[in-house]
């Protein structure tokens, strides 16, 4: 039986040197970290216990490495990939989404002749908060053309 490690353990022995092996375990899903130190062996675990899993070798080196562990050993014989979960497919969601990207696609604008052409492309160009600030500015314009009453 194993007995649990943290990783903020894992480096402080590390650091001491007192580790004499280390090894990356495969297993369902992904490797974990063996850890020897003297004559008990010793588990990674992660923050609520449990084995800290490593998806792939990549991470695990990382990991050790980032801990100040620079020699280990892997074992892959038990190493099996974890299998890949898919989402179920939502219709309604699909059915929903396609009907607003159709709502969305302007329709074709009819023909006009180029005189209207002209007026509505510059009506059209003209920003919500432009219009705002011509209101402004028309508003202004009118009280100082106003004389004053005295």
């Amino acid at each position: 039986m194993t007995s649990p490690i943290s990783i903020t353990t894992l480096a402080e022995l590390a650091s001491a040197g007192v580790l004499r092996t280390v090894q990356l375990v495969g297993q369902v899903g992904g490797y974990t970290v063996m850890v020897r130190v003297g004559q008990t062996e010793k588990q990674l675990t992660g923050q609520r216990g449990e084995p800290r899993v490593f998806a792939s070798l990549d991470t695990a080196a990382t990991q050790l490495l980032a801990l100040g562990v620079t020699v280990f050993e892997v074992l892959p014989a038990n190493y099996v990939r974890a299998p890949k979960v898919y989402r179920r497919a939502r219709p309604a969601a699909l059915k929903a989404l396609a009907k607003l990207q159709r709502e969305g696609k302007p329709a074709k604008p009819a023909k006009k002749r180029a005189g209207a052409a002209t007026v509505a492309t510059v009506a059209a160009k003209i920003l919500p908060s432009d219009r705002a600030q011509l209101k402004l500015r028309v508003g202004r314009d009118s009280c100082k053309k106003q004389p004053k009453v005295s």
